[in-house]
């Protein structure tokens, strides 16, 4: 049962209230209709047959001719997968991939450990240690004062970078990644990132597209330094839905 307060508008009209010793304290309206029962552990229950939800869902108006009812969150078009963290990484993988085609990586102050050209690479694969290392494919475009262009024909992993030229070690990456295809035929990339070169331009960016000529479904995505390892900075993988 439950101790209860009832806007009671019968035979006996006004403010009710009745106690017992359940812990439970209910809220009616209409001559005893439940409307709002809160239990011993402080959930909240709605209508006349008192419904607490599940986990994560939230109350969701009827008007003003019915009680609320609980309701499950809609899906989200961007759903974050993780934010990993580097720290003199040799990689940041995130495996056991499913549920989704489209993905995007947020890149956010990578720092390569040392000085020198190391590019930043993807690969994408299955398992947690069996990457695809041949059959990628991918052309960059560096926006400086001198625009630098090129092509890798057939490559062991897509390049985010121009891979040419000279980095360093003290300016951070920032971009983004988009990975299509991830489920069904070729897995494309296309990707907007900072090109960390030294001696005052390190306000360059380029865009680098691309695909792996392996229409196996994946579950895996790394990146990495073509050398070196990852100094700091994190990188989040979001799933996307749309």
């Amino acid at each position: 049962m439950a101790t209860t307060i009832n806007a009671s508008n019968g035979s006996t009209s006004g403010l009710i209230s009745t106690g017992d010793a359940s812990g439970v304290l209910q809220l009616q309206v209409n001559n005893g209709t439940p409307s709002l029962t809160l239990n011993t552990a402080g959930a909240h229950g709605v209508g006349s047959t008192p419904s607490y939800g599940t986990a994560g869902q939230f109350l969701t108006s009827a008007g003003s001719g019915s009680a609320p009812t609980w309701t499950s969150a809609p899906a989200s078009a961007m759903t974050l997968i993780s934010t990993l963290t580097a720290s003199n990484s040799a990689s940041l993988a995130w495996t056991g991939l499913s549920g989704y085609n489209k993905y995007i990586i947020i890149l956010d102050n990578i720092l390569q450990a040392n000085a020198g050209t190391q590019v930043l690479q993807i690969q994408v694969g299955t398992g947690s240690t069996t990457y695809i290392t041949s059959g990628y494919y991918y052309a960059y475009m560096l926006f400086t004062a001198s625009p630098i262009s090129g092509k890798n024909n057939s490559a062991s992993y897509f390049s985010t970078d121009a891979s040419s030229g000279y980095f360093d070690n003290t300016t951070y990456r920032n971009g983004y990644i988009n990975i299509e295809g991830f489920t069904s035929g070729y897995t494309n990339f296309q990707s907007i990132v900072n090109y960390p070169v030294p001696a005052g331009n390190n306000n360059n960016y380029g865009t680098c597209g691309g695909f792996v000529s392996n229409n196996t479904t994946k579950t895996a995505i790394k990146i990495s330094m073509d050398s070196g390892n990852i100094a700091s900075g994190t990188a989040s993988l979001y799933g996307i839905s749309s």
